[in-house]
């Protein structure tokens, strides 16, 4: 019998820590705008469900001017230091803050340039998006794919984000993390980031019955399998 796992988390409890629509997240707090991009309604689900599919944008105008505000802040402090040396009773601990501001504002600056690569990108980047399946009890968390290039962002996390937050908005306590390998002893496997990832945001496994094949036909099943088999599908 094939064995089937999930990940889950309890919502139950939880306050929503940040709105909804703008959510400050990621690497560096920079911003991300969560985007609905529509709703689906498979055929296959029921009339309650809904199929809601989030995209993380990066604004980049607004990542430049993030960076450029921390390059000049840090210029301002160095030159407040470099002036207080000449006055400084210590001036050997001067010195090691000085150097450490320096080394911020060299990395303020490679920032700044990249973000100025981006804005050539275009005004909002997609970094990441994910398809939700909505129910009354729960929310599944079915498909996604992130853009490795901005992965520095964390957009993955801030759509998780968001969709809690709806999820305490709704009444809605079940937060669905949808499949796993059901590999839990190593570290090397594959699917052990999709684990860890997962089990970060507090998920919890549970193991459901599984499922097996029973041929109604086994003569009609053994030459099915032969015939893939022979013909390498």
């Amino acid at each position: 019998m094939e064995k089937i796992f999930f990940c889950s988390v309890n919502l139950c409890g939880w306050q929503k820590k940040a709105p909804s629509g703008r959510i400050r997240r990621g690497y560096g707090k920079e911003f991300f705008q969560t985007t609905l991009l529509g709703r689906l309604h498979p055929v296959e689900l029921c009339p309650e469900d809904a199929a809601e599919f989030n995209v993380a944008f990066i604004d980049t105008a607004e990542h430049l001017a993030i960076w450029e505000k921390k390059r000049d802040a840090f210029a301002a402090d160095i030159a407040k230091l470099e002036k207080s040396l000449e006055t400084a009773r210590t001036p050997e601990k001067v010195e090691r803050k000085l150097a450490d501001v320096r080394k911020k504002h060299e990395a303020a600056l490679r920032r700044v340039e990249t973000a100025h690569e981006y804005e050539t990108v275009g005004a909002h980047i997609p970094a990441a998006a994910a398809l939700f399946i909505w129910h009354p009890r729960e929310c599944a968390y079915l498909f996604s794919g992130s853009d490795a290039t901005y992965a520095k962002f964390y957009a993955a996390t801030a759509i998780q984000h968001h969709v809690m937050g709806e999820c305490i908005d709704r009444g809605c306590t079940r937060y669905n993390f949808y499949g796993i390998n059901g590999v839990f002893d190593d570290p090397n496997d594959p699917g052990r980031g999709l684990l860890e990832f997962k089990q970060g945001f507090e998920g919890y496994v549970e193991e459901l019955m599984g499922y097996f094949e029973m041929p109604v036909r086994p003569a009609v099943y053994a030459a099915k399998r032969l015939a893939h088999k022979l013909l390498g599908r």
